[in-house]
């Protein structure tokens, strides 16, 4: 409880730009020397610097079963729901299924983006 991580936006030190592009401060585990690396910061005592940005964990005896966890969201967009929706399960350890069949992928899609040449 007293190591928290932040989510600095490089744009976030600027006027109330922080209060829309930083991420929540969280509590978060992890030392330099384990597994869960999370850097202590040299500037601020107890903020955390760095950290692991994604964690996977796959059963090779069973392609369908891997999990994964993202420090951040899949969106840049900060008015976008997935801005920051990953945040609080990476501070926590928590993990989420990895759709790897294509039914399922398809039944949990919000939408879908297409890229052609031009």
């Amino acid at each position: 409880r007293a190591h928290y991580y932040s989510w600095p936006h490089p744009l976030g030190h600027i006027g109330h730009l922080g209060e829309l592009l930083n991420g929540p401060k969280l509590p978060c585990a992890g030392t330099l020397h384990t597994i869960n690396h999370v850097a202590p910061s040299g500037a601020t005592p107890f903020v955390a610097g760095s950290g692991p940005t994604y964690r996977l964990i796959a059963d090779l005896s069973n392609p369908n079963s891997v999990l994964i966890n993202s420090h951040s969201g899949t969106s840049g967009h900060p008015a976008s729901p997935h801005y920051v929706d990953t945040i609080r399960d990476w501070a926590q350890g928590n993990y989420q299924t990895l759709q790897r069949d294509r039914t399922l992928i398809e039944i949990e899609a919000e939408g879908r983006t297409t890229i052609q040449p031009e």
